[in-house]
């Protein structure tokens, strides 16, 4: 990783994804980049004055918290539109990484609609959403695989991010038809036999998607459970207490979004940790 990109709205909860991108990039002795986006909306007066104000704000920000580090820190300001400024901004610097501080909302559906859902729809850059202070490096991850190339580049990014890091991974399954197999002995061995031949298959599966990534094995723990999938990464980060989440989401929009819903949604709505959601493309 050799370029991370930190957007800030100049919020509270934006100082704790600044400290952990500062960690981050000093972690990989990468350039890191802060960036605020002045609503393209606003008169040109307002504008200037904002952005005036928010540049002291960041490199008052940076003197305060990355003294020793402010070599590898640029600041900017710019005016656009905030999600699509941050994604043109994290092309034009070739970020390998956006970090942004979470929207902590209270209302039914809190991350829908949020800049962090605009960016992680809209570019292809992973994104980190921090929710945690940056006490200390992330030490547990917990990741989500569901074997498409989403989930296989999300663990690829996690390899790159923190490569010595404890590896849980979950992977949630269910049994077709299951159902319709209840009421008797012969229906509960159908059930006991499937629900073995989908384990067999998501170990074989894990075997071949782990391999090639040269994970030390030892330090990775898969886990399967029988459950709908958001619950059950839910209940193994109540258990595993991880720093970090790691999901590969597809970013749907419009249509098939509203149909298919999206699990990294459901997750940064209300993350139990900081979560890092990846996109294949």
């Amino acid at each position: 990783m050799k370029t991370v990109l930190m957007a800030t709205d100049l919020s509270a909860r934006s100082d704790r994804a600044f400290d952990r991108a500062v960690k981050l990039a000093r972690a990989h002795d990468a350039r890191l980049y802060v960036v605020h986006i002045v609503d393209q909306a606003l008169p040109e007066q307002i504008a200037e004055a904002q952005k005036e104000a928010a540049a002291e704000n960041i490199l008052e920000h940076i003197e305060t918290i990355a003294k020793d580090a402010d070599h590898v820190i640029r600041a900017d300001v710019k005016t656009g539109k905030s999600s699509a400024g941050i994604v043109e901004y994290a092309k034009s610097v070739d970020a390998d990484l956006i970090v942004l501080g979470i929207h902590n909302m209270s209302y039914e559906n809190p991350f829908r609609g949020t800049t962090s859902e605009k960016i992680i729809r809209m570019g292809d850059v992973p994104v980190l959403v921090v929710s945690a202070r940056a006490r200390k490096n992330y030490n547990r991850v917990l990741a989500a695989v569901d074997f498409s190339i989403h989930s296989r580049c999300a663990l690829q990014c996690v390899l790159d991010l923190v490569p010595d890091a404890e590896l849980h991974l979950v992977h949630a399954y269910d049994i077709p038809f299951a159902g319709f197999m209840h009421g008797s002995e012969t229906g509960a061995q159908v059930k006991k036999d499937a629900e073995r031949r989908i384990k067999n298959m998501v170990k074989d599966e894990m075997a071949s998607i782990l391999g090639p990534l040269g994970l030390d094995m030892a330090k990775v723990k898969p886990v399967l459970k029988r459950g709908p999938v958001t619950q059950v990464i839910r209940k193994e980060a109540t258990r595993v207490k991880p720093d970090l989440l790691a999901l590969g989401t597809h970013g749907r929009t419009g249509i098939a979004h509203a149909f298919l819903g999206s699990v990294a949604e459901d997750l940064l709505g209300n993350p139990p940790c900081d979560v890092l959601a990846v996109k294949a493309w």
